[in-house]
């Protein structure tokens, strides 16, 4: 039994003895249905056994503001007006995340050079507001109207990215896909937010190796 528990605690002391607290930004492009945007995003990975690490991630899309005109229909027979109005529409997306990654390729002081692949699980915030512009009510009516709402949905993160030297730490190009759930727990939900693909670049810095 002694000998089982001084083989438990060498194992749990080497774990450790390798393990790295890493800080990161993040930036790039985001594509998806009806979000095209640059984004900006912030992480913090733990590193074990030298070629895995788990982090958490959150990032936003910039926000956006798109304005287009709105026909207006007269409330008597619903024929289309003359007049028009302006819709304004308002939103961004955050995105927190916690995420896994394997690494392949050359190690530098517990950090790896080369390719890595990862999987994640988001949960993304979709906030809009919608703005109608004034116009006559008492004459007029459209079939927009003024909103505000947040929409939440799950995804399932796909990554695959290189990583190299640089200064103190990794400076790497990541590529992603963002899939959304349709099912959690064996539940079937419906698919609020469309698919998205990212391409960025990343640095992790002020690797830090406990001495234990």
């Amino acid at each position: 039994m002694k000998k089982f528990l001084i083989t438990i605690l060498c194992l749990v002391g080497c774990t450790v003895a390798q393990a790295q607290f890493m800080g990161g930004l993040n930036a790039g492009y985001a594509h998806g249905s009806y979000y095209k945007k640059p984004y900006f995003g912030a992480a913090v990975e733990f590193g074990f056994l030298r070629t895995i690490r788990v982090g958490i991630n959150a990032d936003v899309l910039m926000p956006s503001t798109e304005r287009t005109e709105t026909q207006l229909f007269y409330k008597e027979d619903m024929m289309p007006a003359e007049e028009t109005t302006t819709t304004t529409l308002k939103y961004f997306t955050f995105s927190p995340e916690l995420y896994v990654k394997r690494y392949f390729g050359k190690e530098r002081e517990y950090a790896y050079n080369g390719f890595y692949i990862g999987m994640g699980f988001s949960y993304k915030m979709f906030k809009y507001n919608q703005t109608v512009g004034d116009y006559n009510t008492g004459i007029y009516q459209t079939t927009f109207q003024n909103a505000e709402e947040t929409i939440k949905h799950p995804f399932i993160g796909l990554m695959l990215g290189y990583e190299f030297a640089a200064g103190p730490g990794n400076l790497g190009v990541e590529l992603k896909a963002d899939l959304p759930a349709n099912e959690v727990n064996g539940y079937a939900i419906e698919v609020k937010l469309p698919a998205m693909i990212k391409l960025g670049v990343t640095y992790r810095f002020g690797n830090f190796v406990p001495k234990w």
